[in-house]
């Protein structure tokens, strides 16, 4: 009503007018999420949800055996804007792993996101563990290119 008054008699009309229209859109959108059936099980946890970024942590060993770790939890920590300047993430992972090992020693990890086409890889990358499996073959023998940069497979 404040604001009304300032607009004159013609604003102040579309104005409550607009509050009017979204009022009645808010309740329509929310009677349609209401009424919707829901499913009586618990909502999935994050790691499984189909749209939520998945990316690929690659790191090294001390006798620079490369290994692969699967990560969801992933945010950008700093906002580098000048060029040749360092960006940073912020990157959850599973203590106990080789994945956190090595990124504790060395202080550097490849970060990469993943695609669809990728989908395949997360059984391998991030449900079998480095101490148990040489993630470096299994991604061979399903057809997977590793790569290397600057020491880290890819």
């Amino acid at each position: 009503r404040a604001a009304a008054r300032h607009l004159g008699t013609t604003g102040a009309k579309s104005m409550a007018t607009s509050i009017r229209s979204l009022s009645s859109m808010r309740k329509m959108l929310v009677g349609a999420v209401c009424s919707e059936k829901r499913d009586a099980s618990p909502p999935s946890p994050p790691w499984k949800r189909v749209n939520a970024p998945v990316y690929s942590v690659s790191t090294k060993d001390p006798q620079r055996k490369g290994n692969m770790n699967i990560a969801t939890y992933v945010s950008a920590a700093s906002l580098a804007t000048n060029p040749g300047s360092k960006k940073y993430y912020s990157v959850a992972l599973f203590k106990d792993t080789r994945t956190h090992e090595n990124a504790r020693r060395d202080n550097r990890m490849l970060l990469q996101l993943l695609n669809t086409g990728h989908a395949e890889l997360i059984d391998i990358l991030g449900r079998h563990s480095a101490k148990d499996t040489d993630k470096m073959s299994k991604l061979g023998e399903v057809g997977e290119e590793v790569a290397w940069k600057d020491g880290f497979p890819y």
